[in-house]
């Protein structure tokens, strides 16, 4: 059996985040935690979802699933959530069954019947293979506010269709240039909720409209780490906070991987 209850924002949110990146997903499912990996239609980018039992309200999984998701029907069925909704969701062992249990729970509301909802989806094959993602060696590395990463990069897509992520020593910059105009903003040690280490010079462009999407799993952490080294993709690491204590757990965390620009893409 597998059993799982969790916030209804943070699950609806994280769905939101993945929508223009991925079209299915698969959430492998075991004793501890549930994982995803998937890479976007042009192999461009890639996905790591890792949320532990430990962050859920409730979790249980007596043997090993895959739960095969369409993304934007997940996000129709999930678009009744509330402020204070928790979901549950549930499937038996019986490997025939192709069905995913659904609750919807209005906390506010639970004694009233038409606040709690009870849907059952037919799980799909996603056909995907586990993605297992090499360990790397960055030598730069700056953590800072996930909400001022966003409405930066978003104001930087305004600009240019391309961003070069740069760093060194105790600065990251970030720069992009669109019609008769370049736009260049440093981050550096000495400002506040900024934390940078780098023990080599690298510098790396990236398609903005991608970093606008990454960008979105701010409303899922306060903090972002961006990890960068020569010729590997970039990674940007969102650490989600547990919902009910707002400490964040470290095992639970969604980052994304994007191949620096060689050619279009």
């Amino acid at each position: 059996m597998f059993e799982c209850r969790i916030d209804g924002q943070f699950f609806k949110k994280l769905f939101e985040t993945l929508k223009d990146i991925c079209t299915e997903v698969n959430l492998e499912c075991d004793g501890n935690g549930i994982k995803m990996q998937s890479m976007d239609c042009s192999h461009v980018s890639l996905v790591d979802l890792n949320i532990a039992s430990e962050f859920f309200q409730h979790y249980r999984c007596d043997k090993s699933c895959a739960l095969g998701i369409s993304i934007n029907f997940m996000l129709k069925i999930l678009s009744v959530i509330k402020e204070k909704s928790t979901v549950f969701l549930f499937k038996e062992d019986n490997e025939n069954d192709e069905v995913l249990n659904i609750g919807i729970i209005d906390e506010e509301e639970q004694s009233s019947t038409e606040d709690s909802l009870e849907i059952q989806v037919k799980l799909i094959n996603t056909q995907k293979e586990h993605l297992e993602i090499p360990q790397s060696e960055y030598y730069c590395q700056c953590t800072m506010k996930a909400k001022k990463f966003q409405d930066f990069v978003k104001y930087l897509n305004s600009i240019g269709d391309n961003v070069s992520i740069a760093m060194k020593k105790d600065t990251m910059i970030l720069s992009t240039t669109g019609s008769d105009i370049k736009v260049t903003k440093q981050f550096t040690n000495d400002m506040p909720d900024i934390s940078i280490t780098c023990t080599k010079y690298v510098a790396q462009e990236f398609a903005t409209r991608y970093l606008v999407m990454f960008a979105r799993a701010s409303s899922l952490a306060d903090e972002v780490l961006i990890s960068l080294s020569p010729n590997i993709p970039v990674s940007i690491k969102f650490t989600f906070k547990q919902q009910l204590t707002q400490i964040q757990e470290e095992n639970s965390y969604l980052t994304f991987f994007l191949a620096p620009k060689i050619g279009e893409y």
